[in-house]
């Protein structure tokens, strides 16, 4: 009878070493991937605000910064529209009371039939919220760009006193690498990313509890970002 206890404890210590080394490492490894993956991406959309700030004709000014109520960024890979089905991704995030950026929620580029055409290859946007009214539309989920809010082409040059139009609920600042044959941003509509959202924070959050939460910090892969949307606001460059 003991003999046959401590074979049955030798099975069990057994079998939960075999969990420990092969089960549990299969489980863990999309998680590992997943925060690779969005390491990657944190340092394109870097790579993004950089490429827009090189050029005069593309670069947000720091006065122009300064009124943003919040910042959408994004990547566009190969798509012959600038929200294609085809590689698109970016985060939002909005201001706290205090004026910093408060957490990042990561979002995805939805289809539609208009935007870039002729086949840019490589596009990157930054869209600055800069009326009360266009932040409604965070909140909304699935928002469409031009419809819920007016987006219009920003003031550029580093030191330049701009304006903001009245009609203006968004600024749009982009840079693009293939050829470029115009662009519109009617119809375009942003949805948000949960599988990475819930990579980055740990919870199924949706995008408007993520960027009104004050308790959330912005994950590593974003900082970066962050810290060049910040020297912005002093000089207008990225340093």
């Amino acid at each position: 009878m003991r003999s046959s206890c401590y074979s049955s404890l030798r099975i069990l210590a057994l079998g939960l070493i075999l969990l420990q080394v092969f089960v549990l490492p299969a489980f863990a490894a999309p998680t590992e991937r997943e925060q690779k993956r969005l390491d990657r991406r944190g340092e394109k959309l870097a790579a993004s605000v950089r490429d827009i700030q090189s050029l005069e004709r593309s670069q947000i000014p720091a006065d122009i910064m300064r009124q943003a109520k919040a910042v959408i960024v994004l990547k566009q890979y190969e798509a012959g529209v600038i929200f294609g089905a085809s590689g698109g991704f970016g985060i939002v995030a909005k201001r706290d009371p205090e004026g910093y950026w408060g957490a990042p929620a990561w979002l995805k580029t939805g289809e539609i039939s208009g935007g870039l055409q002729l086949g840019a290859q490589k596009l990157n946007v930054v869209l600055l919220v800069v009326k009360d009214r266009a932040l409604e539309m965070l909140k909304k989920e699935k928002f469409q760009l031009g419809v819920d809010a007016n987006i219009v082409r920003g003031p550029t040059g580093a030191y330049s006193e701009s304006s903001i139009g009245q009609d203006a609920d968004m600024l749009a600042y982009t840079a693009f690498e293939g050829y470029y044959a115009g662009a519109s941003f009617e119809g375009g509509f942003l949805l948000p990313d949960n599988k990475a959202n819930e990579s980055s924070y740990g919870q199924k959050f949706e995008v408007t509890h993520i960027i009104e939460a004050p308790d959330l910090d912005t994950p590593d892969s974003l900082i970066e970002l962050f810290e060049l949307l910040d020297s912005i606001e002093v000089t207008g460059l990225e340093r």
